[in-house]
């Protein structure tokens, strides 16, 4: 019997709640379920009748002690009969799936192409569903899924938006070195917190370290901050602040023992000047906000000396952490330099310049701050120029600066 539809709507709560007894054996329960659902959809604001009826007439069926079966002896027999031809089926696709060309590659290229489609893929701190889009691959066939399974590279980059997959990927990707990509939102941000604990567990082969977090939750993240990263090639930890100063990291921070650290970015963050983690680089990006203290700014000695321990440094990026006073006698040559850039206050930028050597060919973008207000703004604006003209000599003849502008914005003078 077909249950109607329309005279469900002017049935109250009291009706059905002394009549679903009988309407349960009359009809099907599962297609009340069905009903209460599509009313419960269409009215959205408030609660319908029918759904309080039926939501009563369970929890009183189920203090009496009586069961609502939804599956009588012959339909279970029927189900099993039903999966028994759909295993049957499956083994035949799978039969068949061998026959196809793609399944003639060897189990190496094939868990190459899935790891040249997972690296095609960025990550999305806003969008983590499209970077789990690689994992498809693993549903196509039985023999796809077995290669990807086989594959431990593939499982390597772990995903903190399902924290629970997070255990798993761990046991898949064996002893393979892993990326870590974290970006913790509000939602579940203890679970979050929970499953990266668990991947630090595995610290000794973390490659890639990236951490997006606000200030507040940044001491949650590292309950240990003593535990060496050997096989750690890429650090990059960035605070978005909910308050006015930058977030120090301790002097043990990874116990100072990154060997293999070759790349670093900090942004809102100080790491003490003197870290063993701040040598050898050949890419350190340092950025501040403007509002940040100035208390944890570099000497230029401490600068001069920090940046002499990375000989090999191809990338160098320094917003608001230059020193704006002091003198050195000191100078650093970086011969590797491909990319620098500076910016904040343009006493800074101008004292930097003035002790550093790079090569010609790097590309210079310099983004110097005057403050207005001040009575030696134009003095302090007159530092720049000559330093131009030192880096304008070192060019060839034809590979002049490319572009040179003043622009004011309120009370700031700013050169680029």
């Amino acid at each position: 019997m077909v249950l109607a539809y329309d005279p469900l709507y002017t049935v109250y709560k009291s009706t059905y709640t002394n009549n679903l007894g009988a309407i349960i054996k009359q009809y099907s329960f599962l297609l009340l379920v069905t009903e209460a659902t599509r009313l419960l959809l269409l009215s959205p604001f408030h609660r319908h009748p029918l759904h309080c009826a039926i939501m009563d007439c369970i929890v009183l069926t189920h203090r009496n002690g009586t069961e609502l079966t939804l599956h009588s002896p012959d339909i279970e027999l029927i189900d099993r009969e039903i999966e028994k031809h759909q295993n049957i089926i499956r083994d035949l696709k799978t039969r068949r799936n061998l026959h196809a060309s793609i399944s003639k590659l060897p189990p190496e290229i094939l868990s190459t192409i899935f790891l040249l489609y997972n690296d095609g893929i960025p990550y999305n701190h806003c969008d983590h569903w499209h970077s789990l889009a690689w994992i498809r691959v693993s549903h196509i066939c039985r023999h796809w899924r077995n290669v990807a399974l086989g594959c431990p590279a593939l499982w390597s980059h772990l995903n903190f938006f399902m924290p629970a997959s997070v255990p798993e990927m761990l046991l898949r990707s064996k002893s393979a070195p892993l990326t870590i990509q974290f970006t913790l939102s509000y939602y579940g941000a203890s679970k979050m917190i929970e499953a990266f604990h668990t991947s630090l567990e595995q610290v000794a082969r973390i490659r890639e370290l990236s951490i997006v977090i606000t200030g507040h939750n940044f001491e949650r993240l590292f309950p240990r901050t003593d535990q060496a990263a050997p096989h750690l090639q890429k650090l990059v930890l960035n605070s978005l602040l909910d308050r006015m100063e930058v977030i120090a990291l301790p002097k043990d921070f990874l116990d100072g023992r990154a060997p293999c650290l070759s790349h670093l970015e900090l942004r809102n963050i100080h790491l003490p000047w003197s870290s063993p983690l701040l040598k050898n680089l050949t890419t350190l990006k340092l950025t501040r906000t403007r509002l940040n203290s100035q208390t944890t700014l570099p000497t230029l000695d401490q600068l001069v000396e920090m940046l002499g321990r990375m000989p090999g440094l191809e990338t160098l990026e320094l917003e608001n952490v230059l020193p704006s006073s002091g003198s050195s006698i000191s100078e650093v040559t970086l011969p590797y330099l491909r990319d620098i850039q500076l910016g904040g206050d343009i006493a800074g930028c101008a004292n930097v310049l003035n002790l550093i050597s790079f090569p010609y060919t790097a590309r210079m973008k310099f983004g110097g701050v005057v403050d207005g207000h001040a009575a030696s703004a134009l003095d302090v604006a007159t530092l720049f120029p000559p330093v131009l003209s030192k880096i304008r000599r070192r060019l060839c003849e034809d590979d002049v600066i490319s572009s040179l502008s003043i622009s004011c914005n309120f009370a700031d003078i700013t050169i680029r």
